[in-house]
């Protein structure tokens, strides 16, 4: 919240800026003075959902609102973001209150003419519920909303709404999101709800009004349609046809979905992957030409895209994963990488050990042994090897003997298997100890094992470059 209040000042400073030119120094003054007296008067009556606060910054932007609406040239209000010449007309139809809700992202669209008012309300138990406008770029559709009650102010958070289809049924299994809600000076709360479609969104729906306290059907329901010309011809899909086997899951990316609210890495309609992969998945989008060793901007995803019906070995199509808009950006290149999705590479590093076990002695042995130990009983002869722990080599993964070993006339036998593994290992501060077990018979001695460990690891997440130019 914080960093968008630092963008609206930033934004908001270029006109305070061009209105200063325009009034002396002793109006501007007042102006200011104002200003922050009425952002005094009314920050008490804002606040955030979710357990977040205004800060002082948030303040200090409400503040520098009021100034401008105070000193804005021509003695007309200024109504949500600041606009182009081109785009003007079309935005003096978004309530500031909806501006103040919309994300940067929301804002560059909507200045490029894609939102539509609605302005339709209806009354559920006394509280007016009215769909302010709808922004809309032909695959994502957000409903921005205001709930008021004036004779019972907390009744509103008894309510929340959703999008329908024209039957009445919810869009199930798409990604969704509820936005920040607040309260305005007249006691009216307004928030939002975003969802992204798979395909190409509807331009008619249903707002559905539900109660928090009860789990039923919708208790009232508002018919809303909107028009795709807006939006029409802005999807730009840059294909990509990029193929890749990881871990025996096959990635194949078809096309990249550029649209102003979202960015959509599409797959090939017959990619497959385990359910749970599906639902925790994860990924970045780094952006630009990204090279080695060097620092670069990424987003992460925001949403994944997949078909939830479950198809055999507990597998789903995977169809997308939505990032933030690049419509507006001008990069040549971005670079997709998928948490998880990559090849580790290792160095390992093995040695014989030749033990006498009847003995108690080692006759060959590597330096880092400093030891070992053999305890024989009825069951099985237990046999303990100390090592000493390794402080400057990065160790992948400890000591680990091989379960087949042979004795002195190079016959083969094999380790006893304890708990379903046929060593277990130890350490402390200065010792590595790996225990392990064998048949209680008598061996033609000495017998010799094999230790191996991994000294070092390497990771290294599977690449897609997508040339967007």
């Amino acid at each position: 919240m914080v960093d968008r209040e630092e963008n609206l000042l930033a934004r908001y400073f270029d006109g305070v800026r061009i209105a200063e030119k325009q009034i002396g120094d002793e109006q501007l003054e007042a102006a200011i003075r104002h200003g922050l007296e009425q952002g005094r008067n009314l920050r008490g009556k804002w606040h955030l959902r979710r357990g977040l606060a205004w800060t002082a910054g948030a303040a200090g932007t409400l503040a520098m609102c009021l100034l401008l609406l105070f000193v804005w040239p021509s003695g007309s209000s200024f109504v949500g973001s600041p606009l182009s010449p081109t785009t003007a007309s079309q935005n003096e139809v978004i309530p500031n209150y909806v501006s103040a809700l919309m994300t940067s992202e929301m804002e560059r669209a909507a200045e490029h003419g894609l939102y539509q008012p609605i302005r339709k309300s209806t009354e559920v138990a006394g509280t007016k519920v009215t769909v302010d406008g709808v922004l809309a770029d032909g695959r994502t559709v957000v409903v921005f909303y205001s709930m008021v009650n004036p004779e019972d102010v907390k009744a509103v958070d008894n309510f929340y709404g959703y999008l329908i289809d024209m039957d009445g049924d919810i869009f199930i299994n798409l990604p969704r999101q509820s936005g920040t809600s607040f309260v305005d000076s007249k006691d009216v709360n307004h928030s939002y709800f975003k969802i992204t479609f798979d395909q190409d969104a509807p331009t008619q729906a249903g707002f559905a009004v539900d109660s928090r306290v009860t789990n039923s059907d919708p208790i009232a329901k508002i018919p809303i349609a909107w028009s795709s010309r807006p939006y029409e011809g802005m999807e730009k899909v840059v294909p990509v046809k990029q193929t890749a086997t990881v871990n025996r899951t096959k990635i194949a990316i078809r096309e990249v979905s550029i649209r102003p609210l979202s960015t959509i890495i599409v797959f090939e309609p017959q990619m497959r992957t385990d359910v749970h992969m599906a639902v925790n998945l994860k990924a970045k989008l780094y952006l630009g030409e990204k090279q080695e060793s060097q620092f670069h901007y990424y987003t992460r995803s925001k949403n994944v895209i997949y078909d939830h019906k479950i198809l055999s070995n507990n597998e789903v199509n995977l169809q997308g994963i939505e990032f933030e808009s690049l419509y507006y950006s001008d990069w040549n290149e971005v670079t997709l990488q998928i948490d998880g999705f990559g090849t580790l590479s290792t160095k390992k590093r093995s040695f014989d050990l030749v033990i006498d076990t009847e003995k108690n002695q080692l006759h060959a042995t590597d330096s880092t042994i400093l030891k070992v130990n053999i305890i024989h009983d009825q069951q099985s002869t237990l046999v303990r090897i100390y090592a000493e722990k390794k402080t400057k080599v990065d160790v992948g993964l400890p000591f680990q003997i091989e379960e087949e070993f042979t004795d002195r006339e190079g016959a083969k036998h094999r380790i006893l298997q304890v708990d379903g593994k046929p060593s277990d290992y130890m350490n402390d501060s200065t010792t590595e100890v790996i225990t392990f077990e064998l048949e209680p018979k008598t061996y033609a001695q000495p017998l010799t094992f094999t230790l191996t460990e991994v000294v070092d690891s390497t990771y290294k997440p599977q690449e897609f470059k997508i040339p967007l130019k």
